[in-house]
């Protein structure tokens, strides 16, 4: 949405306080334009910013997890050591993981 489908413009006064407030909180949500935060704020009551590193770290160690599963079920298959059951298992719970991954990445975005 641009700025020409906003005509209605609000104004509100803080004092120096409330303005350093605002501001620290932008800065640790790293947003830049007080507009935007301002209306964020106004909207919705919160602003929520996700360290993307930090998801992908934690993406990437998930798939970590399924890869080290998946060798297990593998061997595990090969050797006959493991019941078809505990196989299953094994595959119930890769899948549990992948839906935590995908339910946890809905709820970020």
């Amino acid at each position: 949405m641009s700025n020409l489908d906003r005509s209605i413009q609000v104004k509100f006064r803080v004092n120096e306080k409330e303005n350093k407030l605002i501001l620290q909180r932008m800065q640790h949500l790293k947003i830049k334009n007080k507009s935007a935060f301002l209306r964020k704020m106004a909207l919705s009551g919160f602003a929520i910013t996700v360290d993307k590193p930090d998801y992908k770290n934690y993406v990437a160690e998930l798939a970590k997890i399924g890869n080290n599963i998946n060798q297990i079920a593998r061997i595990a298959n090969t050797t006959k050591i493991l019941s078809k059951e505990d196989i299953q298992r094994l595959e119930a719970l890769i899948q549990q993981i992948w839906q935590l991954q995908k339910s946890s990445q809905s709820k970020v975005r």
